[in-house]
């Protein structure tokens, strides 16, 4: 499979105190979660080293597949690639109660809520757009403190 390395432009974030999402594409040598970690750290880290989060890594929401070279992605890998071009896996990371992080000047950071990611495909994309109905099989409890 060839690995495929794109430019974030935004991160999506929900609105303060609802879950966190961010997206971020890995190397081809490290592991998942290892390189998730390292590029969190390396874009969003402080850069103070005594202030990096212990970044919690959470389940996998959900993958995707390119089978060729088109646009299109799929939720599943279609029986007859036997060699796709690029798999996309969205995981959950929960930042902790209180921790830093630094948004460089080359990428915009946004705040969207939930039902506004929903059903808005010609603004967010396919993919972004379908995160609700993924995170539809997690229960998810606010807690004001």
């Amino acid at each position: 499979m060839t690995v495929a390395c794109q430019r974030i432009n935004y991160l999506i974030i929900g609105v303060i105190g609802y879950p966190n999402l961010l997206f971020v594409l890995l190397f081809f040598n490290l592991t998942e979660i290892e390189g998730l970690k390292r590029k969190l750290t390396n874009k969003l880290g402080p850069s103070l080293e005594n202030l990096v989060p212990a970044w919690q890594i959470g389940e996998c929401v959900a993958i995707w597949w390119r089978p060729n070279f088109k646009t299109y992605m799929y939720s599943y890998c279609p029986p007859h690639i036997t060699k796709p071009k690029e798999c996309r896996v969205l995981y959950m990371v929960q930042l902790s109660d209180r921790g830093y992080f630094e948004v460089p000047g080359d990428l915009a950071l946004l705040a969207v809520p939930m039902f506004q990611l929903c059903d808005n495909v010609q603004k967010y994309g396919s993919i972004n757009s379908s995160i609700p109905q993924q995170l539809s099989r997690f229960e998810f409890r606010m807690i004001n403190k």
